[in-house]
């Protein structure tokens, strides 16, 4: 799994489970892919998964909300 940190220079920067960088063509990804967005690898291709991504969006809110109340 990779989560897309940042878009650069058609490169996206995505951060892996150990937290290095890995950088990847935008136009191997999926059109619609954007900062936040979670990459799996399905069969060689490059695919969003959504679930993930929800799934870390309302975890990083949660705890927003626990720092800053």
């Amino acid at each position: 799994m990779l989560i897309v940190d940042r878009i650069v220079d058609g490169l996206a920067v995505c951060e892996q489970d150990d937290g290095s960088h890995v950088y990847i063509a935008v136009s191997d990804l999926p059109a619609s892919l954007r900062e936040g967005s979670v990459l799996v690898q399905v069969d060689g291709m490059w695919q969003l998964d959504f679930a993930a991504e929800e799934a870390r969006r309302v975890k990083l809110h949660e705890q927003a909300n626990e720092l800053f109340g």
